[in-house]
């Protein structure tokens, strides 16, 4: 599968194309610098240079593609700035212009996304985060090994 994935470079992006190339999938990742796109060279992936704001590149990267992944969060360059409405209106955008041009395709648009709060706001990042327990394994069954396991057993039992 021809995978298209902005942010391919970044936090999120550097995890996922790895494992994309290890499943055999053609991966195309976004880079705006010539660094970004001799690192996903690289590992084996395309680089498709350019930026958030280049909606013409986005729109022809994704409709060449079977999937597209938006991991870019935010114009990194906007955000460091200091213009944190910009950064993310840009991400907004790109979205926008991939939509537009997938959707008369099927072709499927992932894209994550990300709040922030700022400081002032009192509530400080580590007594607002959450810790969820770990997905049972694969392997186990619906009923059973799983931190909920009395009520799935409870859900199995009525079913029976």
């Amino acid at each position: 599968m021809r995978v298209f994935i902005t942010g391919a470079t970044g936090h999120i992006g550097s995890v996922v194309v790895p494992e994309l190339l290890r499943g055999g999938h053609e991966v195309h990742g976004l880079a705006r610098s010539d660094e970004g796109a001799a690192g996903l060279r690289a590992l084996g992936a395309l680089a498709v240079r350019g930026s958030l704001s280049d909606h013409d590149t986005l729109a022809a990267a994704a409709v060449r593609a079977d999937a597209v992944l938006h991991l870019a969060l935010f114009d990194t360059a906007r955000l460091r700035a200091g213009d944190g409405a910009g950064a993310a209106a840009a991400g907004i955008d790109a979205v926008r212009a991939m939509g537009e041009a997938l959707a008369a395709t099927g072709t499927a648009l992932v894209s994550v996304s990300a709040v922030a709060r700022s400081a002032s706001s009192g509530t400080s990042r580590r007594s607002r985060t959450r810790h969820l327990p770990p997905a049972p394994p694969p392997s186990s069954t619906r009923c059973s090994g799983s931190p909920t396991a009395a009520s799935r057993r409870r859900s199995c039992a009525s079913r029976s």
